[in-house]
């Protein structure tokens, strides 16, 4: 949205009959389109993994679930940044502050998880000594919800940034 500023096309933008939700839609997929072929090198070296055994399917599909996510929060935070920045170089400067911050924020339950676990416990796990007691046993029960929370964290961001960015164009168009 910088750009359209910047280019002297958002005047003509403003004035379609385009909603602002069609407009950040369209932003969004725009972005995401703009990285197809790091999207086609992903599928080309899955497919070669696929192929060759060393990559299982269900790992393929998770991989490219959260490749998805990624991508689609990448450029929520984008147009909302580029919504509200005054130039290109500032919404950009703020979109990797704020995935910086994202990745904190959505890495945190596998931080605290491996924080609570004693490195005994993954010790024990790693070699075929015994079974994990103790505090890893207690929270591996957990392990598999790490990555669904994941998931909605990331989810959950990506819409409240297109929400905002939404909004923060009916205000500037005086539709809201």
């Amino acid at each position: 949205m910088t750009g359209e500023r910047e280019q002297d096309t958002w005047v003509s933008l403003a004035t379609t009959l385009l909603t602002p939700r069609e407009v950040v839609r369209a932003k969004q997929l725009g972005a995401v389109w703009s990285a197809r072929w790091i999207g086609m090198a992903l599928v080309v070296l899955w497919t070669t993994g696929l192929v060759f055994g060393a990559l299982h399917p269900l790992g393929v599909l998770a991989a490219a679930l959260i490749t998805a996510i990624a991508a689609w929060l990448t450029a929520a935070i984008g147009v909302l940044a580029s919504s509200r920045a005054k130039n290109s170089i500032r919404a950009l400067g703020i979109t990797f502050i704020a995935l910086f911050l994202c990745a904190i924020v959505s890495t945190w339950p596998l931080m605290l998880w491996t924080a609570l676990a004693p490195f005994g416990d993954f010790a024990r796990l790693s070699s075929n000594t015994g079974a994990a007691q103790g505090t890893f046993a207690a929270i591996g029960t957990a392990a598999p919800s790490i990555p669904a929370l994941l998931l909605t964290t990331l989810a959950g961001i990506t819409f409240v940034a297109s929400y905002l960015a939404v909004r923060r164009l009916r205000a500037t168009w005086g539709n809201g």
